[in-house]
C-alpha cells in the first residue's frame, strides 16, 4: 500500500511538469518550424513555464501527508492566534465602555 501510494506520488509530479513544460515547448517549436510563430503566444509560455515551481511545489504540499499535516498545523496555529487576539480587542473595548460609565 505504502509503495503504491509513493509511485502514485511519483507519477503524478513527474506527469504535471511534463504537461507544463514539455506541451508548451513543443508547440512553441512546431509554430516556428511551420513560420507560425506569434510573440504572444511565446508570452504565454512564458508565463505558463514560469508557474512551474509553484506548481511543483503545492504537488508536494497536497500529496505528502507530513508536509500537508504541518501546513494543517501552522493554519491552525495562526487562526487560533487571530481569534484570541479578536476576543481580547472585544473585552478591552468592553471593559473600557464599562469604565467609562461609571465614571
Amino acid at each position: 500500500n505504502m509503495q503504491r501510494k509513493l509511485v502514485k506520488q511519483l507519477v503524478i509530479q513527474t506527469t504535471f511538469p511534463i504537461g507544463l513544460l514539455g506541451i508548451p515547448v513543443s508547440v512553441y517549436c512546431a509554430s516556428t518550424g511551420f513560420n507560425l510563430f506569434s510573440t504572444r503566444t511565446c508570452v504565454i509560455f512564458v508565463c505558463i513555464q514560469s508557474l512551474h515551481s509553484l506548481i511543483h511545489s503545492c504537488l508536494a504540499i497536497l500529496l505528502n501527508d507530513a508536509y500537508r499535516n504541518t501546513i494543517r498545523r501552522w493554519l491552525g496555529a495562526i487562526v487560533e492566534r487571530r481569534s484570541s487576539t479578536s476576543s481580547m480587542l472585544v473585552k478591552s473595548i468592553n471593559l473600557s465602555s464599562y469604565t467609562q460609565r461609571e465614571i
